[in-house]
């Protein structure tokens, strides 16, 4: 549905709210706008369907700017770089798949890079770096909701794990 102008105003104002409480505590702040399973230029929508979520996301986040709040809007990101929103979303459902997610890792380490000037080793955002394991027709929605009738089918999922070594070390310095 199309979000009034009042709740667009909340949804920012919360946004815009955490933003500054984070900058007040010495903490920088940014707001990361994936992309959606629709795309504004290209919608895909059978005749009589409408789907207002870029639209309300895009008054979002014009207030945003409006602020001053940092954002990496995804879609904006996808679309500059030539990318098909319909290629790095699940079919099946609403969720991103992995590879936009590491499209996003990348964007936000840059992010950091410029903003704090601490650099990550180019070895972590190679996608060449990490192996890819694809599970052909596995994932079939969050919660398995397009099952029946509408089914649409199953989406491949991609496993992406990395080709270099890795630890983990925990609060209590284990490993």
């Amino acid at each position: 549905a199309r979000w009034s102008d009042s709740e667009i105003d909340y949804c920012a104002k919360q946004i815009i709210e955490l933003s500054d409480y984070c900058h007040a505590n010495g903490v920088e702040f940014l707001y990361i706008q994936p992309p959606v399973n629709i795309d504004e230029y290209d919608k895909e929508l059978p005749i009589g369907i409408e789907d207002y979520r870029n639209e309300n996301i895009d008054s979002v986040m014009q207030l945003l700017d409006d602020a001053d709040v940092d954002v990496i809007d995804l879609r904006q990101c996808m679309r500059e770089d030539g990318m098909s929103f319909y290629d790095y979303v699940y079919k099946t459902d609403h969720h991103w798949n992995t590879r936009a997610a590491f499209y996003g890792f990348q964007h936000i380490a840059t992010w950091i890079d410029v903003k704090t000037g601490k650099k990550a080793d180019p070895m972590y955002l190679d996608f060449n770096n990490y192996n890819i394991i694809r599970y052909k027709k596995w994932h079939i929605g969050a919660t398995g909701q397009r099952v029946g009738r509408y089914f649409a089918g199953a989406d491949d999922y991609e496993l992406i794990t990395p080709k270099f070594n890795t630890s983990l070390t925990g609060a209590d310095g284990n490993t």
